[in-house]
């Protein structure tokens, strides 16, 4: 992994720094408040799938991915805090992401959004959209778009 970034758990020891982070008044109706993102994790029992991401010893951001079945993983959240967007942060760590959820030898990764920038940021690191029955249940359902990468081993 790039030394400059680094993933950690949420613990008692930083769960009110990572709390603290933001995708800013712009992404309000893209992405839940931070606070909803963990009490959604506790109260599922997925904390431990949640990891912060530091940039050079800085918490900047988060990420939430679980096991799909066997052989998949959705990321159910991504953000980069409002202070650390348009560095170029966010497309330099998601392909990370992608390898720390590959090294895992999950098959596949799954990701929704309706933020049409995350949507770009996505086919841009290989994500594809999905166009079958369960695609269209979901975006019926949360108005997203789900979209698909398929990981070789």
């Amino acid at each position: 992994m790039n030394s400059k970034f680094k993933f950690k758990s949420v613990t008692k020891q930083n769960w009110e720094q990572i709390n603290l982070l933001s995708a800013g008044k712009e992404n309000v109706d893209y992405i839940p408040n931070t606070s909803h993102i963990l009490l959604d994790a506790i109260f599922n029992n997925k904390l431990k799938y949640v990891k912060a991401i530091y940039y050079k010893n800085k918490p900047i951001g988060l990420f939430y991915a679980y096991p799909k079945g066997n052989d998949a993983i959705f990321i159910a959240r991504f953000m980069i805090d409002y202070h650390y967007q348009n560095k170029g942060l966010g497309n330099a760590v998601f392909p990370l992401i992608i390898e720390q959820i590959h090294t895992s030898i999950k098959q596949q990764i799954y990701i929704s959004t309706k933020n049409p920038i995350a949507l770009k940021l996505y086919k841009k690191h290989g994500f594809i959209e999905r166009d079958d029955s369960e695609a269209k249940k979901y975006y019926k359902k949360f108005n997203e778009i789900h979209l698909i990468k398929e990981l070789k081993n």
